[in-house]
């Protein structure tokens, strides 16, 4: 498994999230109710066989610092986020795994798989 660690700023520019018209910041898609809803329409959008190569989880890691990491995510999930850049391919997916200090204040976070 491959480790892949971003920057917010580095993360940006190589996935390039969908931004909100209104806020002007990356769209988050909270996991219920009507966002939920504006998730599944924006991935309509794209491949429908590649669609969730463009999925993102912000979470909390293990040290409660907020983070975003590929792929859909259940425990410590608090929004969505699409890109326009998938993270993988369908030839890969399972072998790469992307962190993104959403804050900059995350610890070592290679320091806890070694």
């Amino acid at each position: 498994m491959n480790l892949e660690e971003l920057d917010i700023y580095e993360w940006e520019k190589k996935y390039i999230p969908i931004i909100d018209e209104d806020t002007e910041q990356e769209r988050h898609f909270h996991w219920a109710g009507k966002d939920e809803k504006d998730l599944y329409a924006e991935l309509d959008k794209l491949d429908k066989d590649n669609r969730f190569l463009h999925v993102w989880t912000l979470m909390t890691d293990d040290n409660g610092d907020m983070c975003i990491c590929n792929g859909w995510h259940m425990v410590n999930r608090m929004d969505y986020i699409v890109t326009e850049v998938p993270w993988g391919t369908p030839d890969n997916f399972k072998d790469v795994d992307i962190y993104v200090d959403y804050l900059g204040d995350a610890k070592d976070f290679n320091s806890e798989f070694e």
